[in-house]
């Protein structure tokens, strides 16, 4: 039993427009993620000038505001882990920090 000609042209035209749909949806993700792309790129271009311009103050800067984050980290893990091991990651932690000072406030 065949499928008469008019049921078969729609069914194929129907096929082609889906098929069309999906390659333009495609096309506008594939266009909005290389914006996305293209600002973060930017975005880390200007950060990088900052940080250039700024050298040391800078990276402290961001040592200094990572900080927070770290420490909730570590309270998660905290109870997961001994007292050692927290007093060890917090002490390495310090000496990065004095390191990562302008070498001016070293005596």
């Amino acid at each position: 039993m065949s499928i008469p000609f008019i049921y078969r042209t729609q069914t194929v035209s129907a096929a082609k427009a889906e098929a069309e749909k999906i390659r333009l949806i495609g096309e506008a993700e594939a266009h909005a993620l290389e914006a996305i792309g293209i600002s973060e790129a930017e975005r880390m271009r200007m950060k990088a000038t900052v940080y250039k311009k700024y050298g040391d103050a800078a990276i402290l800067n961001i040592t200094l505001n990572a900080l927070p984050k770290v420490n909730d980290a570590l309270c998660i893990t905290f109870t997961y882990c001994s007292i050692n091991a927290y007093v060890s990651i917090v002490v390495i932690m310090f000496f990065s920090l004095s390191r990562s000072q302008p070498k001016s406030q070293h005596r």
